[in-house]
């Protein structure tokens, strides 16, 4: 099974060619078509499975161009995620006119007030210094239509429950939610149940099975913290190519995931 049969339209696809992968992982398989499908959604998945390349399209697919009013959100633990994160986004997104900002905290308010006035789609951001711009009012989430909740359970060990909480308060009425974790302790569902309608859940065990059952082997992939750290810059605009090839590579390294899965030990290069 290609992107191609998940439902994604041309731009994305021939983003994800443009980087030389056209096979999904078998998460990406069983979580794109249902995010697409705007239904809510658990993943129950350790890190380095495919879990960005998995909410990413559908984030992309669901953009409304012309609107630059913040679309979507994903709110990770630390800030290393939210900058990989946000150019893993950039580029999946590169052939829409899409505009995504990491925030976090350690980077001058300035930076982030300015990119925020301008207009971005799409919030990348740790609960802590999300809060501090919901509470100076410099980021509005009342046009949010996708919430994604990435290491849900390592927020929770972080302390961060009650920030998620009061963010996730903040949504409109009606956005779809996806909450990926690597584990699903009773903190974790109790989460879900709060804040999720009627979600589908998909653990590790689902994947391994759709792994076997389409003649896979599972394999582990490197997770986000042994990646090296990416720099950070104010925001990036899908509409403008990046002067270097750091999307490039960090797009490489999620989906690597679907090469490997399939067997494949042929190495691909990328253009600068």
């Amino acid at each position: 099974m290609g992107f191609a049969s998940l439902g994604l339209g041309s731009a994305t696809l021939q983003a994800v060619a443009d980087l030389g992968f056209d096979i999904p992982t078998a998460l990406q398989e069983l979580a794109i078509p249902l995010l697409l499908q705007g239904r809510d959604v658990v993943v129950q998945a350790p890190t380095g499975t495919g879990k960005t390349a998995a909410y990413g399209p559908p984030i992309v697919e669901r953009l409304n161009e012309p609107d630059l009013r913040t679309q979507a959100l994903v709110l990770v633990p630390t800030r290393e995620l939210a900058i990989q994160v946000a150019e893993a986004l950039h580029g999946v997104g590169k052939h829409r006119q899409m505009v995504t900002l990491p925030v976090y905290g350690g980077q001058p308010y300035e930076r982030q007030f300015r990119a925020l006035a301008r207009g971005v789609q799409v919030v990348v951001g740790t609960p802590g210094r999300l809060l501090d711009h919901l509470a100076r009012k410099t980021l509005a989430l009342d046009t949010v239509r996708i919430v994604i909740l990435d290491e849900a359970d390592e927020m929770l060990d972080r302390g961060f429950v009650e920030d998620i909480e009061r963010i996730l308060a903040a949504l409109p009425p009606g956005h779809q939610t996806a909450l990926f974790s690597a584990t699903i302790p009773a903190r974790v569902q109790t989460l879900a149940r709060k804040y999720l309608q009627n979600p589908e859940h998909l653990s590790e065990r689902l994947v391994r099975r759709s792994l076997l059952e389409s003649g896979r082997r599972a394999t582990r992939f490197p997770g986000a913290r042994s990646q090296r750290r990416w720099r950070a810059s104010s925001t990036w605009r899908s509409r403008n190519r990046p002067s270097s090839s750091s999307a490039r590579d960090v797009m490489r390294t999620w989906w690597r995931s679907s090469s490997m899965a399939r067997g494949t030990s042929r190495r691909r290069s990328t253009a600068t």
